[in-house]
């Protein structure tokens, strides 16, 4: 997929829009101006204060180089080739992510984290992208940088609260939009961010579910789900990577408390290494470190 990007004025954007006959439409996102669809490439236009960006995207370079010569548009061109991943934003932005659902063991952790513009080059070199295409030593080398370097909160749920909170009728797509919500509202207050910053969601549930379990609560920011969020927007790569990094420590102090490696996700392995746990340990003491709502904890203790 090859990318041309180029900086417009508003009459720029407007004449683009104009000889695509783009209809009005609200979007999801509040800072995208448009979005055009032909038959073989894309066009996404946003905007940030009075400064437009626009991407052509195709499979094809000649096709989109063709769309945006007719504007006398001064455009860079790039290819998903090469290392550095490309976003379809990188204004000032709030992005959060979630690790560790899908394990048996640990807990489940949220990051939120907010990049700024000059941000990018810095991200850039450490070649951050969607923490599950990154290795988990890399992670481990880099992640107390970012930490250090970017805004983010943390939240850490331990597996014994998300086992009592589904345990009261709390589902796990209620749960997650609360704890989303919460390092939302914590970074907001902790760098004391503008309600302007948008904020953008790896997608994991309908939005309109996400309000109705977040209710007032929900924090007055614009709030834009998308799937696959860590490969659009750096601040939910950045989130992912950094949520990574704690939920490896995490499996770290596991391991120092049992003497053994404890694996990640919910495979055959898993429920072996849990059995292998309760025979050496009591079985209370392991049992706050899993999450008892899984098929694997019923199964087990059949």
């Amino acid at each position: 997929m090859y990318y041309l990007k180029a900086r417009i004025d508003e009459i720029k954007a407007l004449e683009i829009k104009d000889y695509y006959h783009v209809e009005d439409r609200s979007y999801s996102n509040k800072y995208q101006f448009f979005f055009y669809k032909g038959k073989s490439f894309e066009i996404n236009c946003y905007y940030s204060k009075n400064l437009f960006t626009i991407t052509f995207s195709s499979e094809y370079k000649d096709i989109i180089i063709d769309e945006a010569e007719k504007f006398l548009l001064d455009f860079v061109i790039s290819n998903t080739n090469d290392n550095k991943t490309k976003y379809i934003d990188e204004n000032n932005q709030i992005g959060s992510d979630e690790v560790g659902v899908g394990d048996f063991f640990g807990p489940l952790i949220v990051v939120s984290s907010y990049i700024e513009s000059k941000d990018m080059d810095y991200l850039t070199s450490l070649k951050i992208q969607d923490s599950k295409k990154m290795k988990d030593n890399y992670i481990q080398d880099i992640g107390l940088k970012l930490v250090r370097r970017i805004k983010n909160y943390v939240v850490q749920v331990s597996p014994s609260k998300l086992s009592y909170l589904e345990s009261i009728g709390m589902n796990k797509n209620n749960i997650l939009s609360k704890i989303h919500n919460l390092s939302h509202a914590g970074i907001i207050k902790k760098y004391n961010l503008p309600s302007s910053t948008i904020i953008y969601v790896d997608q994991f549930v309908p939005q309109s579910n996400y309000k109705k379990y977040v209710e007032s609560e929900i924090v007055p920011n614009q709030i834009y789900f998308h799937t696959s969020g860590e490969s659009y927007f750096p601040s939910v790569a950045v989130s992912s990577v950094i949520a990574r990094y704690y939920l490896l420590k995490a499996f770290d102090k596991l391991k120092e408390l049992f003497g053994i490696e404890i694996p990640k996700g919910a495979s055959d392995i898993v429920d072996k290494t849990y059995l292998k746990l309760i025979k050496k340990n009591k079985k209370e003491k392991v049992d706050e470190q899993v999450k008892q709502y899984f098929s694997n904890y019923s199964r087990l203790n059949s």
